[in-house]
């Protein structure tokens, strides 16, 4: 049997990553495709498990701390390596069953010194350990079948900030010290009676329900967020259609008075006036037809979020020059891009609103496999160097601060970057796009 704590912890750690794999390709998608996944996932766990091995035996005792830090170690990375999505979600989620494994075989310790005198004279000390250790790994393992099969982690876009994911993480770090702190304490001292099991437990129930507590405040912020955009949305359709019926409005009135606008300039070529005509034009043009902002709605919701956006910086008195030098790519969601040049605009306009002369440009092209959108705007100041995390000014933190945090996530969701550059009077917001990045 085995009788060796070093190999009995790798084992587990190998049985450990094989299971968390399973889930994290029920849950995540790969980053490259592995055709033979019955063979690839255990040969990675057999290495994560020689891995825990060697570290306990040539490194350090086996003790369980450092057994748990060493498997943690290990499964992060691969986990990082092979599969899409936030770095925070995937760690949490290899944190949360490191900890239930742990929990669990700190309870068989506990439960094996409390059976230990009734079973030793039958089958051993060795024995006894060991078959509670793998009772309790397979409990454990059909807890996490139970717990996770239908309660995966959901794919949320719009990840709660950073602050949330450090508290989470800092709660199972205590969670993991007060459990090998009780039961190195009581083992230790022969002080484990039938309470102690039962603490070691309620710990377990505490981190499941901790766990789950924290997927409904990630789906709970995503959706409120999600409202938010949604409404967003509807206020730029609702300025779209204000705009088209403005439009209309504006050009009814010009072909009802366009009659009297030619025998009026008429009457100017006949007088010989031609500074008087010239002079009328350019009032005629800068009052009536420069302000009519053409919206066409067969280019879709795109070029009417470049032209609303247009209409709304000429009342600013800012020029937006657009050079779209290709066509929005079928492999991107036109919504996607929707969001981010909205996104983008809204600060562009709302950053040089009070500036002198300013000049939003909008740059979209393709370059190899990649879509490059480029938005400048005209600054007064090296806004980095003031801000250079980008945080709204604005009280309402969680509503107007979500900008910046959408635009990454929907750049993340095409293995994209975002790149901000400020200097020479220009601040530049840079966006590459993979075309046929991964939706799902």
């Amino acid at each position: 049997m085995l009788n060796d704590w070093t190999l009995f912890t790798a084992i587990l750690a190998g049985m450990q990553t094989l299971v968390l794999l399973a889930f994290c390709d029920h849950g995540w998608k790969l980053r490259r495709d592995i055709p033979w996944k019955a063979v690839a996932y255990p040969a990675l766990s057999v290495l994560v498990g020689a891995g825990v091995y060697a570290l306990c035996r040539f490194v350090s005792d086996a003790s369980l701390s450092l057994a748990f830090l060493y498997t943690l170690s290990l499964q992060l990375p691969l986990c990082a390596l092979l599969f899409r999505g936030s770095a925070w979600h995937k760690g949490l989620f290899v944190v949360f069953t490191n900890v239930l494994y742990s929990i669990g075989l700190l309870l068989s310790l506990m439960v094996s010194v409390l059976l230990l005198p009734a079973l030793e004279p039958l089958v051993g000390a060795s024995r006894v350990g060991t078959g509670m250790n793998l009772l309790f790994q397979l409990l454990t393992f059909a807890l996490l079948f139970a717990l996770l099969w239908r309660q995966m982690p959901q794919r949320v876009d719009l990840l709660p900030p950073a602050p949330y994911w450090i508290c989470i993480y800092a709660i199972y770090g205590l969670i993991y010290a007060a459990s090998v702190y009780v039961s190195n304490t009581l083992i230790g001292s022969r002080l484990v009676t039938t309470v102690t099991p039962i603490i070691e437990a309620a710990l377990l129930a505490v981190s499941v329900a901790v766990y789950l507590l924290f997927q409904q405040v990630c789906r709970t912020y995503h959706e409120r967020l999600q409202r938010t955009l949604m409404e967003k949305q509807l206020s730029l359709q609702r300025a779209q259609m204000e705009e088209l019926q403005a439009s209309g409005t504006a050009m009814r009135k010009l072909r009802h008075e366009l009659k009297n606008t030619m025998f009026y300039m008429q009457y100017l070529i006949d007088k010989r006036d031609f500074d008087g005509l010239t002079q009328y034009f350019q009032d005629f043009y800068r009052k009536e037809y420069h302000n009519l902002v053409e919206v066409d709605a067969s280019g879709g919701i795109l070029n009417a979020v470049l032209h609303q956006k247009i209409s709304v910086a000429e009342q600013y008195d800012i020029q937006i020059v657009d050079e779209l030098l290709c066509a929005a790519p079928p492999e991107i969601d036109e919504q996607d891009l929707c969001i981010l040049l909205s996104n983008l605009l809204d600060n562009a306009i709302e950053a040089c609103a009070k500036l002198e002369n300013a000049v939003i440009t909008v740059r979209m092209k393709r370059v190899k496999e990649y879509l490059s959108i480029i938005v400048s705007n005209s600054v007064d100041r090296d806004v980095l160097k003031e801000n250079p995390q980008l945080d709204t000014r604005k009280r309402n933190r969680e509503i107007h601060g979500i900008g910046i945090r959408v635009i990454r996530e929907i750049v993340g969701r095409y293995d994209g970057s975002v790149q901000f550059e400020s200097g020479n009077g220009m601040f530049r917001a840079k966006l590459m796009l993979r075309i046929g990045g991964d939706m799902t």
